[in-house]
């Protein structure tokens, strides 16, 4: 069932999908039947038209006071392939090839905000709860592995839960570090102490960074996964634990294995049960409600722009949650900084949410602040009255106004500082410069 999603309004994040049918679907204030009606006073009438066909996406302005935006540029008429970002005045649309995937919204659910593809993963982990001691979760780095362990462990029957990242164990130390010690085991020992395993007897062990153990350990991490009972450094029995065992990991364990880098047979016992995490960019969703999120941690009163909101859903987040969050309370906290100067402006940074150079990913989009292509000439002087007419116009946004001038937003920046006026041009408070 294709269909468009409403993600974002003037109002902040919503939800409300709306299938395409065989013919034109017309988005706007007064779109008529076939049409989804928007509140929102920077949408026309008509704004815009979206057909679905043989998975081909074609998005057409009506003539539209100010424009349609398909994954940020401004667009007459386009067709593509593949689910995207739609943006009308405030208001934005993901294009998605089967509204059945997102049915469900996005809501939260302990600790965390969980959307609708995320939400079938848990589903997945709290079924695998009711039947396995062990799990084993997977997903590129910052997708929430221990989000999702976590909620493994409320699924099962309570007790502590013990978080251990394996990549922080020192070499060495992990053999006494997860099972213990008894007085005597090696120097300075001058009493039992208790290990990881011990501590989370009753509940859960949660192995995050998992393929990270060294191989010595690893045998004895299968004797307990295999029969549930471990032998402390320097005991001369074996110990019975009732404990859960999650463990996650990003790396390919299977490679691993195939490499020698990690033991086979651990491998062969923790493969399965399995459930992989998708990346925050096939649940892009819960963008726009983890970006307020976001801001309301740094400051309750923090509202982002339309544009910000875009900017984010249109960008790969190669780190996935962790990254997008770390970009937004930095890029809130530079905007609070700042406040006395123009407008206070949510400013992502240049590399937010983009690959490192070298990594495998899809192309970046354009830089930021750089002329489009066919655009104006870049403005070499210091001209107020070009600069003012410029921001008027992009409703006060710095990057789409340097974008028009073909300057760079910092020297736009620049220049504003001394433009007199500037700082009574319209601008959203708060209004994101992406």
């Amino acid at each position: 069932m294709p269909g468009v999603l409403l993600v974002w309004s003037a109002t902040g994040p919503v939800f409300q999908a709306v299938a395409v049918g065989d013919g034109e679907l017309v988005l706007g204030r007064e779109p008529g039947g076939a049409g989804l009606a928007v509140d929102d006073t920077l949408v026309s009438r008509r704004h815009c038209g979206v057909r679905h066909s043989a998975g081909t996406w074609t998005i057409r302005d009506l003539g539209s006071r100010n424009g349609t935006f398909v994954d940020g540029i401004q667009r007459d008429s386009i067709a593509i392939v593949g689910d995207g970002v739609v943006r009308i005045g405030h208001c934005i649309f993901l294009r998605c090839a089967d509204l059945h995937q997102v049915a469900g919204g996005v809501a939260r659910e302990g600790e965390a905000l969980v959307g609708p593809r995320l939400r079938r993963a848990w589903a997945q982990i709290a079924e695998i709860a009711r039947f396995s001691p062990t799990i084993l979760i997977t997903g590129e780095s910052g997708t929430g592995k221990e989000l999702a362990a976590r909620h493994f462990h409320r699924a099962g029957k309570g007790g502590p839960f013990i978080a251990v990242n394996c990549a922080t164990i020192p070499e060495g130390v992990a053999e006494r570090l997860l099972f213990g010690t008894r007085r005597g085991a090696y120097s300075g020992a001058n009493q039992d102490a208790a290990g990881y395993v011990q501590a989370a007897d009753g509940g859960t062990l949660f192995l995050d960074e998992f393929g990270e153990l060294e191989l010595a350990v690893q045998a004895k991490l299968l004797r307990l996964l295999e029969d549930r009972t471990i032998i402390p450094l320097g005991a001369t029995r074996p110990q019975e634990v009732d404990v859960r065992v999650c463990v996650a990991t990003n790396r390919d364990l299977r490679a691993a294995a195939a490499d020698g880098a990690f033991r086979e047979d651990l491998y062969f016992r923790v493969a399965e049960p399995s459930v992989t995490l998708p990346p925050l960019r096939e649940r892009r969703e819960e963008i726009p409600a983890l970006i307020q999120d976001a801001l309301d941690v740094v400051h309750g009163g923090l509202f982002p722009h339309s544009a910000l909101v875009e900017a984010c859903l249109v960008r790969p987040w190669p780190g996935n949650v962790r990254q997008l969050r770390s970009s937004i309370r930095a890029a809130a906290q530079r905007a609070i900084l700042a406040s006395r100067a123009l407008v206070g402006v949510i400013d992502l940074s240049e590399e937010a949410g983009l690959p490192l150079v070298g990594a495998s990913s899809s192309d970046p989009p354009a830089a930021e602040g750089e002329a489009p292509e066919g655009g104006p000439g870049r403005l070499s002087d210091y001209e107020p009255a070009k600069i003012l007419a410029a921001l008027r116009d992009a409703d006060g946004n710095v990057s789409r106004a340097a974008r028009a001038l073909g300057v760079h937003r910092n020297q736009l920046r620049r220049w504003l500082a001394k433009t007199p006026g500037a700082a009574m041009t319209p601008a959203q408070p708060l209004a994101d410069d992406p």
